[in-house]
């Protein structure tokens, strides 16, 4: 890993005249994940009324928060991660509904773009867990659809009615452990769990999960690099 993408950099609640950089930096922040990440930004709606998908325009101030995050969580993958995987750009709106329901983010299979929710910034590591979320489900999909992963994937066990998916578990532990303080707390609750069946299910989860990080990245996320994230 290039860079230790820490999660505590949101620190206090953001207000409207808590920026974090300057139009220049931002820019550059722009500049920067298109030239070493192949990762555009996108502003508005354009496609995504067609895909039920609406939403609306982010503040500068949002903007500006939302690429300064993604700049730090981005370094958590390869560079070429994102153009491997067919993930092209992130459409940043604000309140984002899908069938009008409120969501903080979604991958759009029609069109390959994963839109997050600006406002998700206001609340701590919301947005930075989204993103890591929707970057799996793009992972995910790209990787041969969703049904194949669904058939390897132990049953889904959890005290929610409904249950999720088979999909949206694997995202949700993906998200998790792409946030080192997370990560920490799911091996903690395996630890807690040791010699259960719901232990050794978890634990089986997590292991899928860096099969495929493993995969995704073509050996890039090794054992090495999980060991690194937690240090």
């Amino acid at each position: 890993m290039t860079v230790k993408a820490g999660d505590d950099y949101l620190r206090a609640p953001l207000t409207p005249d808590n920026t974090p950089e300057d139009d220049t930096q931002f820019e550059a922040n722009i500049r920067w994940l298109r030239d070493r990440y192949h990762l555009t930004i996108e502003r508005g709606l354009g496609i995504f009324d067609r895909f039920h998908i609406s939403g609306e325009t982010a503040t500068d101030t949002e903007l500006k928060i939302c690429v300064s995050i993604i700049v730090r969580e981005v370094q958590k993958y390869p560079p070429d991660f994102f153009i491997r995987n067919n993930i092209a750009s992130l459409a940043l709106l604000k309140n984002v509904r899908r069938a009008g329901k409120n969501i903080n983010g979604v991958f759009d299979s029609n069109t390959g773009v994963i839109v997050l929710d600006s406002a998700a910034v206001y609340v701590k590591k919301t947005f930075a867990h989204t993103f890591h979320h929707e970057v799996y489900h793009a992972c995910d999909w790209h990787d041969h659809g969703y049904e194949q992963d669904n058939l390897r994937w132990p049953e889904v066990q959890t005290l929610d009615s409904p249950p999720p998916t088979a999909q949206e578990e694997r995202a949700d532990i993906a998200e998790k452990m792409m946030m080192a303080s997370s990560h920490v707390r799911l091996l903690e609750i395996i630890k807690r769990l040791k010699n259960t069946e719901a232990g050794r299910v978890l634990q089986e989860k997590v292991n899928l999960i860096k099969q495929d990080y493993f995969r995704f990245s073509q050996g890039y996320m090794d054992t090495a690099y999980w060991e690194e994230l937690l240090a």
